[in-house]
């Protein structure tokens, strides 16, 4: 599969070891540390971190485990990744849900002779009904979780290609991604996958690079689809606007990683400044245009947006020269009425970088997953917590 494997693992590279590439960049990063604070400073931090409860399951003796989306609908809270077992290259989906308070592994059928099977992303439909997408040896790979079993859904209709991101409801689903010949928008009907067909430039040249990488859809006429090199695009149910994306100030362009809508906190797009050092970016929709919010902190990520009680928490990664490989898991409450500022959100220590949040069961608190720290740069070891209450610093 040409895409996918070759411009778009550059995200596969980064899940699996960016530390490598952040470690780099913060070598001549003049940041203050920590240990600077006063005792007082210390103690609110330690009584934040206190409401985090870290509850990563076991993974033996697996190198690489990465944990990239997690959902809720209701009581019901799904995630989904891939790891590559130890001694082999390939790569085989982890799904689990939350029962009994703690995390059950779900198998997810795939063909044994399979050598590249991961899952990207997962949206939680209903009470015990979940929907991922990935990637299967090359092809777009929808599976449907009911609740006890995981199947695979008929995607044959769509060319080959992988998908990054999927939303929606169980009868109106929206899938994107990367095919072998460009960008692929998909929508599930509830009885078949099809493609979407984007305009083009005047010229004949598609609006993006070759792939998007998030997708929300808050209704049938309100769906958007962000990706790489300042691409996002609108349907509004009858035709789709391209939408600009501002550039940052030095004009570097801004990789979206993801879309996330609410009815009541608003559409924001998060990412990151294409640069060295990359800064991050969180873009909410003013109904208009883009306009980006300010961040605190040394974020160079973003890559995910949960729609809490306290408003809406974007989740990525920070440079942290004090962390084993440079860099730290980062969380910020983002804005939702004018005035206010974007704040910090205090993590429980050991988050490398966070790739998936959301809202906690019956929307109570925040459940974040990802990568833990870890010196060892041939193993990437999972991180998931949940806190009831969102502590800010």
């Amino acid at each position: 599969m040409v895409v996918k494997r070759g411009a778009r693992a550059a995200k596969i590279a980064r899940v699996a070891g960016s530390g490598l590439m952040v470690a780099a960049l913060t070598a001549g990063l003049s940041v203050a540390h920590a240990q600077t604070a006063t005792p007082e400073e210390r103690a609110a931090e330690e009584a934040s971190n206190s409401a985090w409860r870290v509850d990563t399951p076991p993974t033996g003796d697996t190198p690489i485990t990465v944990l990239e989306k997690v959902g809720t609908f209701g009581g019901t809270t799904v995630m989904v990744g891939s790891l590559r077992p130890a001694g082999t290259k390939k790569w085989v989906p982890v799904a689990a849900h939350w029962a009994g308070g703690k995390w059950v592994t779900n198998a997810v059928p795939v063909p044994a002779d399979a050598s590249f099977a991961r899952l990207h992303s997962v949206r939680v439909t209903g009470p015990r009904e979940a929907w991922a997408a990935g990637n299967l040896d090359g092809r777009p790979w929808v599976v449907r979780w009911d609740g006890a079993t995981w199947s695979t859904v008929d995607t044959k209709a769509l060319p080959g290609g992988e998908l990054f991101g999927i939303t929606g409801t169980a009868g109106n689903l929206w899938a994107v991604g990367g095919a072998d010949d460009g960008s692929l928008v998909a929508r599930w009907d509830g009885t078949t996958w099809t493609r979407v067909a984007l305009p083009t430039h005047p010229d004949g040249t598609p609006w993006d690079i070759g792939w998007y990488s998030g997708v929300s859809a808050l209704a049938p006429n309100d769906v958007w689809v962000v990706g790489p090199e300042n691409t996002s695009a609108h349907w509004d149910g009858r035709a789709w606007t391209q939408v600009a994306v501002p550039r940052a100030d030095d004009g570097s362009s801004i990789w979206l990683e993801q879309v996330r809508s609410s009815g009541d906190q608003g559409t924001w797009a998060v990412g990151y400044v294409v640069g060295s050092p990359r800064v991050a970016v969180a873009l909410r929709w003013a109904g208009r245009a883009w306009e980006r919010v300010t961040l605190p902190g040394a974020g160079y990520q973003l890559d995910d947006v949960a729609f809490t009680a306290a408003g809406p928490v974007a989740v990525g990664a920070e440079y942290d020269p004090a962390a084993p490989i440079g860099e730290s898991g980062y969380a910020v409450r983002l804005p939702t009425r004018p005035g206010q500022s974007a704040t910090r959100v205090a993590l429980p220590p050991g988050v490398q970088h966070l790739w998936g949040a959301t809202a906690g069961e019956f929307g109570i608190g925040l459940r974040v997953i990802g990568t833990a720290q870890n010196a060892d740069p041939s193993r990437t070891l999972p991180f998931t917590a949940w806190t009831p209450r969102i502590p800010l610093t």
